[in-house]
C-alpha cells in the first residue's frame, strides 16, 4: 500500500469512526425529543457521508480496515434505524395533532356558520 492510499484509508476510516460519534449525538437528540438540535446534526451527517463516499471510490482498504469499515457501518445503521423509528412516532404524533386541529376548526366553522 503506497503512503497516497494508506493516508486515504486512514482517512476513510477516521471518518466513519466520526460519522458513529455523530450518529450517537443523535440518537441521544432523538431520544430526548432534542427535533431542531437533530435536524441541524442529519446536515452535517448527510454532507460527511457524501465526502466518504468520494473519498472511498476506487479505494481498496486491507482485510482488517475493510473489516472496521464494515464494523462501523454496520453500528451507524443499527442506530439510523432507531433514529427513524424515533422519527416516525414523531410525525405520527405530528400527524395526529394535525388532525385534531384541523378537526376543530372544521367543528367551529359549522358553529361559526349554523345560523341558530
Amino acid at each position: 500500500m503506497d503512503i497516497h492510499t494508506e493516508t486515504k484509508s486512514v482517512e476513510l476510516i477516521a471518518g466513519y469512526v466520526a460519522l458513529l460519534e455523530r450518529s450517537s449525538v443523535m440518537l441521544d437528540q432523538a431520544r430526548e425529543g432534542k427535533w431542531k438540535a437533530l435536524i441541524e446534526e442529519e446536515a452535517w451527517y448527510i454532507a460527511e457521508t457524501e465526502r466518504l463516499g468520494k473519498l472511498e471510490a476506487g479505494l481498496t482498504l486491507s482485510y482488517d480496515l475493510e473489516s472496521l469499515k464494515t464494523d462501523l457501518q454496520e453500528r451507524i445503521l443499527e442506530q439510523s434505524l432507531i433514529i427513524r423509528h424515533y422519527l416516525a412516532k414523531r410525525y405520527d404524533m405530528l400527524g395526529q395533532m394535525l388532525d385534531g386541529s384541523l378537526g376543530a376548526g372544521r367543528q367551529l366553522e359549522r358553529v361559526a356558520d349554523d345560523p341558530r
